[in-house]
């Protein structure tokens, strides 16, 4: 998703200054998630992974486009 605009309605630049460009596991996910004071979560499989594991809510997601989208904080 590096580099492209999602929705229409609300737009978003998935700029990798701000995203990162690496390419991690799950583990290297949670561990990153673990401890974080405040996560940025956009994309299928890392929000899935934060739901799965309690870091947000269904109530926490939204969808830019199709593309789900999450944030929280400690």
């Amino acid at each position: 998703m590096l580099g492209k605009k999602i929705g229409k309605e609300l737009e978003v630049k998935v700029e990798e200054k701000f995203y990162g460009g690496e390419i991690i596991d799950d583990a290297k996910a949670l561990e990153s998630m673990k401890k974080a004071n405040i996560c940025n979560l956009l994309g299928k499989e890392i929000v899935k992974l934060a739901l799965e594991k309690k870091f947000i809510t269904k109530e926490n997601i939204i969808f830019i486009g199709e593309v789900p989208h999450a944030q929280f904080i400690r």
